[in-house]
């Protein structure tokens, strides 16, 4: 047999092995969920309006209802202002386009 059947044949040998790994390990975790889409922090119920339109005060209802949004600002000021600094594309949030 020659040099380059040899190696080839003890690399296919070692696929199944690394194949039943994987199916092993895939079986123990199931599936994983996707992650949230980086712009729904909301948490509370769903609308339509963008949240750098919206005014102050749902702004702070969003706030209120959101345990995401609580644990990632000190303050419901500090929302509003960041929500509102992005729409005047003052700051950007990394991995996301700049607002238009």
């Amino acid at each position: 047999m020659s040099a380059s059947k040899m190696s080839s044949s003890r690399h296919r040998n070692g696929r199944p092995s690394v194949r039943a790994g994987i199916k092993g390990v895939e079986a123990d975790t199931g599936k994983v969920p996707a992650a949230p889409a980086a712009g729904d922090l909301g948490g509370g119920k769903k609308d339509d309006k963008p949240a750098a339109a919206k005014t102050d005060d749902e702004l702070k209802a969003d706030f209120a209802a959101s345990p995401k949004l609580q644990a990632e600002f000190a303050d419901v000021m500090d929302y509003c202002a960041i929500v509102r600094a992005e729409a005047a594309g003052k700051v950007r949030v990394l991995g996301q386009p700049a607002a238009a």
